[in-house]
C-alpha cells in the first residue's frame, strides 16, 4: 500500500516530499541529524526567551506576530486560553473574542478571521466533498469550507485522482496520498481528541461485543430483560436508606426553619411592645 501511495503521489503535478517515504507520525518531524529536544530543553528555552522579553516578529515589517481567534461559544475559551497562553510565552500576541452566531457565519462564509475552532466530517469514501475541503476553486468561492485558503496544484491533482479511483484499493491509496500533503502543509493545529464515547445510561440493556469501527451507537442496542430485573432488585435495596436520610434531611430542615420563624416573630413582637411602652 505504501508503494502504492508514493507512486499516486509522483504522478501529481509536483513531486511529494521525501517525507512520503516514512511512516507518518503528527505533527511531521523535519529531517535532521541532530537529537530531538527533550519536552525540558524545550520549555527551558521558551522561560529563558520570555525573561528576555524576546517576540516573534515578521521579517520584512519588524512588528510582532499577533492573530485572532475567533469563536462562537464561550464554551471553547477553556481550550483555546491554554494554547493562548503557550503562545504568548513565545512571544505571539494572541486575542481571543467571542462573536454572535449571525456574525460568525457571516465571517465564516467571507473568510474574514485569523483562527477558527473547525473541523471536517469524512466518511469511509471521502468523494466530491473534497473539493469543497481543500481545492483551490474552494479557496476563492465564499461559504466553502476551504477555510485555510488552501491553493495548491497538488492538491487539486490528488483531489481529482481520489475522485476518480477505479477500485476501494486505489481510493484508500488516493486518499492517504492527499492526507500525507494536507498534514505537510501544517494547515491546522490539532485541538483535543477522545478516543472514546461518554454515554450515561441505566444498565438494562444489552450491547454486540464488538463495537463498530465509527464508534459506539445505541441504535444497536437492545432491551434486555435480565438486566431489568436485576437493576429493579438492586434499586429497590437501596431507595429505604436513601429515602431515610432525604426525610431525615427534610425535617431537619423544617426545624431550622420553624425556629428562625420563630425567632423573627419574637423579634416582630418585641419591637411592638416597645412602641406601646414608650
Amino acid at each position: 500500500m505504501k508503494r502504492q501511495i508514493i507512486a499516486v503521489a509522483l504522478g501529481t503535478l509536483f513531486a511529494l516530499p521525501a517525507f512520503a517515504n516514512a511512516e507518518i507520525d503528527y505533527p511531521p518531524q523535519a529531517a535532521t541529524t541532530a537529537p530531538a529536544k527533550t519536552v525540558a530543553q524545550v520549555r527551558d528555552e521558551l522561560i529563558a526567551a520570555q525573561r528576555a522579553g524576546d517576540i516573534v516578529v515578521n521579517a520584512e515589517t519588524g512588528e510582532q506576530m499577533r492573530f485572532e481567534i475567533m469563536l462562537v461559544s464561550p464554551a471553547f475559551t477553556r481550550i483555546v486560553l491554554p494554547f493562548r497562553h503557550n503562545l504568548q510565552r513565545l512571544g505571539i500576541d494572541v486575542t481571543v473574542r467571542v462573536v454572535d452566531a449571525a456574525q460568525y457565519e457571516n465571517r465564516l462564509r467571507s473568510f474574514d478571521f485569523d483562527m477558527i475552532v473547525a473541523s471536517w466530517g469524512e466518511s469511509d469514501s471521502p468523494g466530491n466533498e473534497q473539493w469543497n475541503f481543500w481545492s483551490s476553486q474552494a479557496a476563492d468561492t465564499q461559504g466553502s469550507r476551504n477555510y485555510a485558503g488552501i491553493k495548491d496544484p497538488v492538491v487539486d491533482d490528488l483531489i481529482a485522482k481520489l475522485i476518480a479511483a477505479p477500485t476501494r484499493e486505489d481510493l484508500v491509496a488516493r486518499t492517504r496520498a492527499l492526507d500525507r500533503v494536507l498534514l505537510w502543509g501544517n494547515y491546522v493545529v490539532p485541538n483535543w481528541h477522545i478516543r472514546f464515547d461518554r454515554i450515561l445510561y441505566w444498565d438494562k440493556f444489552a450491547r454486540p461485543k464488538v463495537t463498530p469501527k465509527n464508534g459506539t451507537s445505541i441504535n444497536y442496542w437492545w432491551f434486555d430483560p435480565a438486566r431489568a430485573r436485576q437493576l429493579k432488585q438492586q434499586r429497590s435495596q437501596q431507595p429505604q436508606s436513601a429515602g431515610g436520610n432525604s426525610s431525615g434531611r427534610l425535617g431537619e430542615a423544617a426545624m431550622y426553619l420553624g425556629i428562625g420563624l420563630l425567632i423573627v416573630l419574637g423579634f416582630y413582637g418585641l419591637r411592638r411592645a416597645g412602641r406601646h411602652a414608650g
